[in-house]
């Protein structure tokens, strides 16, 4: 640090406080008898907690020791106290709270008291006061003050006590909630945010060690940081020992520690006579400097001055397209991240944290956080992405998967992003946007499933067409077979040879008659005598004989609805499509099982109708037939109304008997709805339009 930096200490300062009395241990024990058992048996549990990024008062330095007013403050009252505690690192105020809270941490030795840390921490006097400013870039000249904030992004470290007094004090304020108090300057310096709030000792400090060049205070807080000890509020022996210990401190002995780091130790050089040869000789030398560097600088100030313009005017027009692109960023809905490669750390934006439901100050910036979020399927081929993106020669990343939202839920995201290079051609960051496509994917996703039914709907209707010609042309000619066969039979004897044959003619044809009315029945094109039926009564009429169909290891339930409302259709065609949908359900259960038919009033709304192309908005009765079979697939799902497609073996089925049933329903206005399980069963829903007491099918 050199003198300037420390005259700028010394200007700003800080507060010291003078709330400590003096009481020296002379030789004895600050503890009362009681107090030194009591933590000669606690001391192996009591932890410490140490920050390592909290500049200047604790941190580690580039030995990886840790260092800083605080942690010296700490020593010393391990000497008072005559102990030394355990110690845990932590890289965050925010980490060592969560540590507290779950009773993993005893000792908090750099913390200022505030209404929410007050809920779980009882503290000692502090020891050292700093004032609270605001950092802003220099281009920005104005001063500002809290109500100023308004209006800006402001750099906040989460759950520091500033933190938290400005954000119950100024209700709106855009706070752009970071880990660190480094992290908050480079979202300043980079214009990321408009201004930073942190103490004055940690960002002097920062901006010398760092060389931020482009930042400078302005205006100060009214809430100073006033640092002591926390300890937690059940550990009451405890607090009252770093009490006594804290009151142990002398005044001299804490304002030696504050000197060594806030105030400049320059020391008594002024009396001694090689200071003012060697001060002689540097003036002497500098008047040359200075002569040769006038000549120089007045050579150089129109060129600097011609620079310093275009510079500013660049610096102008850059403001103005980051402005425009947050603008935009922030009208799209379209999440930015910027991902530093050499820390790990990455910025989201606001729109970022917004899309999966946070606010900015609740997700910590770490590629860990961002990999936990990727849906467990979508994991390995988005990490293949970004994993090829990573080598040379470095290929713009681009990739779509599913986010986990806050309340649990996945989000579908595309996400791209490019590389900023260094002076080698390394990659130092990672830079792109991220997009919210969940909505068009569920559009993608309704729309495939919308054509694929239309399509199933379409071939179905191609084939009953084709089914329905072929059948009728067929029927005309087993007319002629059975006819001539009949005739034949009247001009010859019973007990003639051909006879047997012909009258096997006879029986084939007309079983092929039964195909074909069955055929016909698919396609809509047999002859149908609809009539008022109640269908609670036709089924119960019926149980009986669906009851001998199925086998006696399959128990058959009937759960009639209450005031079904009456339908029109053929009761034939009731009883054929009943025992179509009985038989098809007991073939599926292969031991013994349970089939459950089930009438109820249904309305059909313009959702329902939506995902399934059948159907039409209205009043219907719904009968459906559940059993507790092997279930089926989506594509043996797709196929089974298909005429002659069949799960049997050979000569164990027709493979027209659903077919003949959606042929039947959709002659009566009606549709069928199929949902199934593999390994859990299958439920046919038939739906007949409800008939009115006027006549007419509502």
């Amino acid at each position: 640090m050199n003198t300037c930096q420390k005259i700028v200490f010394a200007i700003f300062g800080v507060c010291l406080c003078s709330e400590i009395s003096y009481a020296g241990n002379n030789g004895k024990d600050i503890l009362s008898t009681d107090e030194r058992t009591w933590l000669e048996k606690n001391q192996s549990r009591i932890v410490l907690a140490v920050e390592t990024n909290y500049q200047p008062f604790v941190f580690m330095n580039e030995n990886g020791q840790i260092t800083g007013l605080a942690h010296e403050y700490m020593l010393l009252l391990e000497k008072k106290l005559g102990v030394h505690f355990r110690q845990r690192r932590f890289t965050s105020l925010d980490d060592i709270f969560d540590s507290v809270r779950k009773g993993e941490i005893q000792i908090v030795n750099a913390v200022t008291e505030t209404p929410w840390r007050a809920t779980f921490l009882k503290f000692t006097s502090p020891y050292i006061r700093v004032p609270n400013v605001m950092i802003v870039r220099k281009d920005r000249e104005k001063k500002i003050n809290e109500e100023a904030l308004i209006g800006l992004k402001v750099a906040l470290v989460k759950n520091y006590a500033v933190t938290e007094y400005l954000m119950k004090k100024t209700p709106g304020l855009e706070a752009d909630m970071v880990r660190d108090d480094l992290s908050a300057l480079l979202d300043v310096a980079f214009g990321r945010s408009d201004v930073a709030v942190i103490d004055l000792a940690s960002a002097s400090y920062l901006i010398s060690q760092k060389n931020i060049a482009n930042l400078r205070m302005a205006g100060n807080v009214e809430l100073d940081v006033a640092l002591a000890i926390g300890i937690p509020k059940n550990e009451t022996v405890l607090i009252d020992i770093f009490k006594k210990g804290s009151a142990a401190v002398t005044e001299d002995e804490r304002r030696k520690i504050v000197n060594r780091w806030i105030y400049p130790s320059e020391g008594v050089i002024f009396t001694d006579w090689r200071f003012w040869t060697i001060l002689g000789g540097v003036v002497a030398l500098v008047s040359v400097v200075v002569g040769v560097n006038l000549i120089w600088n007045l050579t150089l100030r129109k060129q600097v001055a011609i620079r310093t313009k275009d510079l500013q005017g660049k610096t102008d027009e850059l403001q103005r397209s980051e402005e425009s692109f947050k603008r935009a960023a922030h009208a799209g809905n379209v999440g930015i991240w910027d991902w530093n490669l050499q820390d790990g750390q990455i910025f989201y934006s606001h729109e970022w944290k917004a899309q999966i439901g946070y606010e900015d100050h609740e997700i910590k910036g770490s590629y860990e956080e961002w990999e936990k979020r990727i849906h467990p399927e979508d994991l390995e081929g988005t990490l293949n992405v970004l994993n090829h993106s990573m080598n040379p020669p470095w290929p713009p990343y681009e990739v779509e998967f599913r986010f986990r939202h806050k309340d649990g839920s996945y989000r579908w995201i595309h996400a791209k992003g490019n590389f900023a290079m260094d002076e080698r051609n390394t990659p130092i960051r990672m830079m792109g946007s991220h997009l919210d496509i969940t909505e068009r994917k569920k559009s993608e996703e309704e729309k495939a499933n919308l054509e694929s039914q239309l399509l199933q709907i379409q071939k179905i209707e191609s084939i009953g067409r084709l089914a329905g010609g072929v059948a009728h042309d067929f029927n005309n000619m087993l007319g002629v077979i059975i006819g001539h066969a009949e005739m034949a039979r009247d001009h010859i004897e019973s007990s003639h040879p051909v006879y047997e044959d012909l009258a096997e003619i006879s029986k084939a044809a007309e079983r092929s008659a039964d195909l074909t009315r069955q055929l016909l029945a698919f396609a809509r094109k047999q002859m149908v005598r609809p009539t008022v039926v109640d269908i609670n009564e036709r089924v119960t009429a019926m149980l009986k004989m669906l009851r001998r169909i199925v086998v006696e290891q399959i128990d058959v339930v009937w759960l009639p609805g209450n005031d079904v409302w009456k339908v029109i259709i053929d009761p034939t065609q009731l009883d054929q499509v009943l025992a179509n949908v009985l038989v098809n359900a007991r073939d599926a259960i292969e031991d013994s099982g349970k089939i459950t038919i089930r009438t109820e009033n249904r309305i059909v709304d313009d959702v329902f109708s939506s995902n399934h192309p059948d159907a039409l908005p209205g009043s219907y009765v719904r009968l459906s037939i559940r059993d507790t079979g092997k279930g089926m697939d989506s594509d043996t799902r797709a196929k089974i109304f298909e005429p002659f497609f069949t799960t049997k073996g050979l000569g164990e089925g027709t493979g027209l008997g659903l077919s003949t049933v959606y042929g039947a329903i959709r002659q009566n206005n009606g549709f069928i709805t199929v949902e199934s399980t593999v390994g859990e069963g299958s439920e046919f829903a038939i739906f007949f339009p409800k008939h009115s007491d006027t006549g007419i099918v509502e």
